[in-house]
């Protein structure tokens, strides 16, 4: 029994290091995009539902009213989601303020298991350009994001394009562990997409084309699900054509956001993003997570079985942490965050308990968001 399990544990884990082997070389050989000056301008609709975003939106509006893009090239719709603070009141500020910026200011209709994706589907409906750019109200971008995904545009045929988030952190340990949890996503998102195999997204920083937001339907289908406006919507550009879906690697256009101020907002969130794995029809997708849960589960395992000798415990552990760490030097290299070897160390034996914990919640619980309890 004991020769079978073992060889149970050989075959997850060398899975586990032949896939995060994989995504690290994709990560590697993904070459950084050189934007080019074209004549051609592209339009943009940048789209932001928010909800009790008193203290984020500020920093959003303002750094949309610094974009280095022709002002009549793109407009700004909000949606306010029933927020119950002052969010409004510096929408319509700011609105005052800025004549130049062509902005709508919508409201959300109705309460749904979805609200975010009602709020993005009728600021599409209202949307008057081509591309839609979404990004949330705790975002910041810089200031050549639109130019430099005007240039992408035009060198390449797309009908999605997903771009970089990382989170603005402080050093506190939570901000830390949340940044490097961030950078694996990042790095399992980049190398998959170099792959052509394409598993994350994130709605933080996601342009798609309007057209086919309407040809496939938008999130018909998927609008009983609270969360994944980002991963189901680029499921369906996948299946319409996976050739036009493209990851923009670019340090212009990396977006910042803000992670959670608290132990308990952080499961929330997480447990938010992984309710949604069991609805993706994408094998790839599911394969991965799997894979990555049950390894890391496998690793909680091990410390207690006594017929498990030390070294194969040792020996397992220090496997992933190198493989894993290989992927996040080379993710972290783009986004100038340097890995500090200490802090990887201990977050690395806090991980696996870490994942297999939400993982489990997810399965079994709903979560608490923006002031709302959602199912599962």
């Amino acid at each position: 029994m004991l020769e079978v399990w073992l060889t149970v544990c050989v075959l997850i884990l060398a899975s586990y290091i032949l896939l995060i082997g994989m995504l690290s070389i994709g990560v590697k050989n993904m070459e950084v995009f050189q934007p080019v000056e074209f004549e051609e301008i592209k339009a943009f609709s940048i789209v932001v539902a928010f909800r009790d975003e008193c203290e984020n939106l500020p920093a959003l509006l303002e750094s949309i009213s610094k974009l280095n893009y022709p002002k009549a090239a793109f407009e700004l719709i909000l949606v306010n989601d029933f927020s119950s603070d002052t969010s409004v009141s510096i929408v319509q500020h700011f609105i005052e303020n800025h004549p130049e910026i062509c902005i709508q200011l919508l409201n959300n209709d109705l309460e749904t298991l979805s609200p975010k994706k009602q709020a993005i589907k009728k600021a599409v409906n209202y949307a008057r350009y081509e591309w839609i750019l979404t990004t949330d109200a705790d975002c910041v971008l810089k200031k050549n994001h639109l130019k430099v995904l005007n240039s992408f545009l035009v060198q390449n045929s797309c009908t999605m394009v997903a771009m970089p988030v990382i989170f603005k952190t402080d050093n506190s340990l939570l901000d830390q562990f949340q940044q490097f949890d961030l950078l694996s996503l990042m790095g399992a998102t980049q190398g998959s997409f170099q792959w052509r195999v394409p598993i994350l997204c994130n709605g933080a920083n996601l342009c798609f084309n309007k057209k086919n937001f309407v040809e496939v339907n938008g999130y018909e289908g998927n609008d009983n699900i609270a969360s994944g406006d980002d991963i189901f919507l680029m499921e369906k550009f996948l299946a319409l054509d996976n050739r036009t879906v493209s990851y923009l690697k670019s340090e212009a256009v990396i977006v910042f956001t803000q992670a959670q101020n608290s132990l308990k907002s952080f499961v929330q969130q997480r447990i938010r993003w992984a309710a949604k794995t069991t609805a993706l029809k994408k094998t790839t997708a599911k394969f991965i997570g799997l894979t990555v849960f049950v390894t890391n589960l496998l690793l909680c395992v091990v410390l207690f079985l006594p017929s498990i000798s030390v070294k194969i415990v040792l020996g397992s552990w220090l496997l992933k942490m190198t493989i894993d760490y290989i992927l996040l030097k080379q993710v972290s290299k783009f986004y100038k965050y340097p890995i500090k070897l200490p802090l990887y160390v201990l977050f690395s034996f806090v991980y696996p308990f870490y994942v297999s914990f939400i993982a489990f919640l997810s399965l079994k619980t709903g979560y608490v968001w923006k002031g709302r309890y959602f199912l599962r």
